[in-house]
């Protein structure tokens, strides 16, 4: 691959969760994550929680959309389109009881992505260049409380940036978006927020305003 592709759902986006495709072979990275102090070390800061391969894909898979996301997220209040064929058969089984058929195309030219209900999660699905998806999970309450960001962190030779796909809930008209000491405010549009910068991390901090 020309770029080396990195996802993350950062330290206080809730539980995240990767799926890389490449030559073949197929990575899940499961993150569930907490409020904690700032860990310089990696790509994904604060893990608490592991959950293994089995334990992901041992959730039902939900039937239709939780009423706590119908009610603070508006794309989830129009008729699912699903996701294409092609990005179901990447993912296989879903985890944490996503269902595919309920997937919400987000209204944003910046990357392929749709916002998918799951069981007691909602998560992001987002379509990279090349055979690569990602997947990014919060936990109900924390997507309500904070929003959802789908980070993709595009590192190699001198293209360096970053790029962030979110969907926010309706109260927000902006998204404070926080990497370490570095803040953007990010407007929402149709209920997503999209970001561009040449950061190297995933934020710290998304906070609806």
């Amino acid at each position: 691959m020309s770029s080396r592709i990195a996802s993350a759902a950062g330290r206080h986006l809730g539980a995240g969760l990767l799926l890389a495709a490449c030559l073949g072979v197929f990575t899940w990275l499961a993150v569930e994550a907490e409020d904690r102090p700032e860990h310089r070390g990696g790509s994904h800061a604060g893990h608490r929680h592991q959950h293994s391969r089995s334990e992901r894909h041992a959730i039902r898979m939900v039937r239709h959309a939780h009423e706590q996301q119908i009610s603070h997220f508006a794309l989830l209040r129009t008729k699912a389109e699903g996701l294409p064929p092609t990005m179901t058969d990447i993912l296989a089984q879903p985890a944490y009881g996503m269902n595919p058929a309920l997937a919400q195309r987000m209204p944003t030219a910046a990357k392929a992505s749709w916002v998918v209900p799951a069981n007691g999660y909602l998560c992001i699905v987002g379509r990279e260049p090349g055979s690569i998806v990602n997947v990014t999970c919060a936990r109900n309450r924390r997507a309500v409380a904070r929003g959802l960001a789908s980070v993709s962190l595009y590192t190699a030779s001198r293209s360096r940036r970053r790029l962030i796909v979110g969907v926010a809930p309706d109260r927000a008209r902006a998204m404070r978006v926080r990497t370490g000491g570095s803040v953007a405010i990010v407007p929402v549009t149709e209920g997503t927020f999209v970001l561009r910068d040449r950061l190297t991390r995933p934020p710290s901090r998304l906070v609806p305003l």
